[in-house]
């Protein structure tokens, strides 16, 4: 989801150094900003800025004399050198990747992420603070010794915040799980229609909330063959997983991890992301490249993730009583039925999750019948 305009953007980033994070300049203008350039060197950095020699300058003239509102750093900056780029730039909004990412899902409703951006402020704060404490700038009781402490403190509180955001969201996705015979997580790379692809499996209505989709999982249950599936749509993911991105996103690093299936759609980025991140989640991996809502498109995706659940064939024999008959008339409504003969009793087949079988034998032995394994 972007926003008008109310700000120009520059960005700044290293060229082969580390790989660009996908859609950065949509990041930035779903903030508000207008991206006027992208200002790149390739020759090493600058150990006080992480940034290479003369980009800081270029930077600062651009910022001067285009208005500038807000930098984005395409790569890690740590405290004290936002600290000292800060301080060497004219008045400006500086935000590395993890802040501009931080700062997309906060807007979309992302508690982590809101907890984790200002605790990122604080800690650049604090190093600002306690550097001017250190070159003597002031030795006052109520000066920067007061404010070090009030930081501390703010500093634990933030962090028993993320704490307790991080178990709600993992709680959540636990809760919308629980009873469901298989579970399914929807995602793929930025600017992919991972929204679209669960709301036409879903029948829900959603929207993506940033340019990483939604910016906190949402689930649904839906029926997929003959299993109860919960179906989730996850925040999309950037390639190889970075630390920083995973624990900014811990709902949907949950979903990954509990899901039997994982849908990735996308486009040619699939590939990549697929080798440096599914991989290390234990599920079956489908790929949607290029997605359709269409219902010929819906519908293949259906039957492929149907064919990627776990059945047994099992072969019912029953007498032909009103009992017997609520019971096949609930396996029909369940989609368990392959098929069916009528005569002096009812045979049927069918196909059901393993872990359903028990109780239904159960329920075939109060109807008076017989189950056996179809081999």
């Amino acid at each position: 989801m972007t926003v008008p305009p109310s700000g120009r953007a520059l960005i700044a980033t290293r060229d082969g150094v580390e790989p660009s994070t996908p859609a950065f300049e949509e990041h930035v203008a779903g903030l508000g900003y207008e991206p006027v350039d992208v200002l790149c060197q390739n020759r090493a950095e600058h150990n006080r800025y992480n940034l290479g020699p003369g980009l800081v300058d270029r930077i600062a003239d651009r910022i001067a004399t285009d208005d500038i509102e807000y930098l984005a750093v395409d790569h890690r900056v740590h405290p004290g050198q936002l600290v000292d780029l800060a301080e060497r730039l004219p008045p400006v909004r500086l935000r590395d990747r993890r802040g501009v990412v931080r700062e997309v899902l906060a807007d979309g409703g992302n508690p982590v992420a809101t907890v984790l951006g200002e605790r990122q402020r604080r800690r650049v704060e604090r190093r600002s603070v306690a550097r001017s404490q250190r070159d003597g700038a002031t030795n006052a009781p109520g000066g920067t010794d007061g404010r070090l402490d009030a930081l501390d403190a703010e500093l634990d509180r933030l962090d028993e915040r993320w704490e307790d955001r991080t178990a709600t969201q993992r709680r959540r996705i636990e809760d919308a799980n629980t009873g469901s015979d298989r579970y399914v997580a929807v995602t793929g790379p930025p600017t992919a229609p991972i929204v679209e692809c669960w709301r036409a499996l879903t029948g829900e209505n959603a929207e993506a909330t940033t340019v990483l989709g939604p910016a906190t999982p949402k689930t649904a249950r839906v029926r997929i063959a003959s299993h109860d599936v919960a179906v989730t749509a996850t925040t999309a993911l950037l390639p190889a997983l970075p630390e920083w991105f995973g624990t900014t996103v811990p709902g949907t690093i949950s979903a990954l991890s509990r899901a039997d299936v994982i849908v990735t759609v996308g486009t040619g980025e699939t590939d990549t992301l697929a080798a440096s991140t599914l991989d290390r989640f234990d599920a079956t991996h489908l790929r949607a490249d290029l997605f359709s809502t269409e219902v010929n498109s819906v519908e293949r995706l259906r039957e492929r993730l149907g064919s990627a659940f776990p059945v047994e064939r099992h072969v019912l024999t029953l007498p032909m009583t009103d009992g017997a008959m609520g019971f096949v008339s609930r396996c029909h409504d369940d989609g368990l039925v392959e098929s069916v003969e009528y005569g002096e009793t009812v045979s049927l087949t069918i196909a059901a999750p393993p872990e359903r079988i028990p109780m239904l034998t159960d329920q075939v032995n109060e109807a008076g019948g017989t189950i056996e394994r179809d081999i």
